[in-house]
């Protein structure tokens, strides 16, 4: 059985990085082919509308797969989150093809079709409440690979679409496809393997979260038979699943993960007006802090694995966290830093 978790633990991390990865690239194919005038920072555009509609999506996303998790399984609510980044996939894909008037279906109904079963936030959400049934010494190690594989498989994510988008407008959207695809088999195989290696009687239907975490669960009424609507109404109520210990990490995590997704035009844009440097060189940067960031979770979540098995991050690791964190924001903010940070002279 300690084999099957952690099969399924790195299974599902694989998925994570294969999700992230399509729906990244998905989202930057349009920054990537729009015009300038359509993705200026620091103004009402396009791109600007891309980014709220996104993030609109995500919240009414996780909704929906919390609803799936609390009612279904955890594998139904990852085809659902995955059917869901394929779908965006395909649409803004196929908009590249309507010529002109491309761009606006690209930012708008590419976004909004994730409302079905979010985006990569989502991926991240199913993810962690996966990762949270392991074993506590092995738990804040996976905790930390979550974050070093959502943060490469961003960087990865804008790279390939820049790149691949040069040779055809059609790669990029063929390897978020065979990323989905790849992500959906994976999950048909984890779920007839746990299917095959389940006691007997129990259901694969049966929900994720344990029985006193249900919502609304009656002694005569199913989890499956819940009505939506009394689900919405006691989704912040006293018997909400998120006010659980299981899932009390959840809202920070969450919060952090889009400070951590925000950041990235937030960077690009203001070292480019700050220092004047090209947004290839500013790219090229926020790679640069990108490993730095993949470093820190690897090494800090090794080290936790090995010698903490607390839930709870140490203040050694938070110390450490500050002092990356005090320490970027020192040399960003420092004039011509940026000449100092990379290899070569000033133009």
């Amino acid at each position: 059985m300690e084999r099957w978790n952690r099969v399924l633990a790195l299974s599902s991390l694989a998925c994570l990085g294969l999700l992230t990865l399509a729906d990244c690239v998905t989202d930057n194919l349009f920054l990537t082919l729009a015009k300038v005038s359509q993705t200026q920072p620091v103004s009402w555009n396009l791109g600007t509308c891309a980014s709220v509609l996104g993030g609109v999506s995500d919240v009414i996303g996780q909704r929906v797969l919390g609803y799936v998790l609390s009612t279904r399984s955890k594998y139904c609510a990852m085809i659902i989150n995955t059917a869901s980044i394929l779908a965006a996939v395909i649409v803004t894909s196929s908009s590249v093809s309507l010529g002109q008037n491309w761009s606006l279906m690209a930012a708008t109904a590419g976004p909004l079709i994730k409302c079905v079963g979010g985006g990569s936030h989502g991926s991240a959400f199913l993810t962690l409440a996966i990762l949270h049934s392991q074993a506590p010494q092995h738990r804040f190690l996976y905790y930390y690979s979550t974050g070093a594989i959502t943060v490469l498989s961003q960087t990865l994510g804008s790279l390939s679409a820049s790149r691949l988008s040069k040779h055809s407008h059609i790669l990029p959207g063929a390897l978020s496809g065979l990323c989905c695809i790849v992500t959906y088999a994976m999950i048909i195989f984890l779920r007839q393997k746990d299917a095959d290696t389940k006691e007997p009687g129990q259901n694969e239907s049966s929900p994720l979260l344990p029985d006193g975490q249900q919502i609304l669960r009656g002694d005569s009424a199913p989890a499956s038979h819940i009505p939506l609507s009394d689900y919405l109404t006691s989704l912040y109520g006293s018997s909400s699943p998120l006010r659980g210990q299981e899932l009390r990490f959840l809202p920070i995590v969450f919060f952090l993960m889009g400070f951590c997704k925000s950041t990235r035009p937030l960077f690009t844009t203001y070292i480019q007006h700050r220092h004047g440097v090209s947004p290839a060189e500013a790219d090229h940067l926020w790679l640069v802090r990108a490993v730095l960031s993949v470093a820190l979770f690897i090494f800090t979540g090794l080290h936790t694995a090995c010698t903490k098995q607390s839930d709870n991050i140490n203040h050694a690791q938070a110390k450490v966290a500050i002092l990356f964190i005090s320490a970027g924001a020192f040399a960003i903010g420092l004039p011509g830093s940026y000449d100092s940070i990379t290899i070569g002279e000033p133009e």
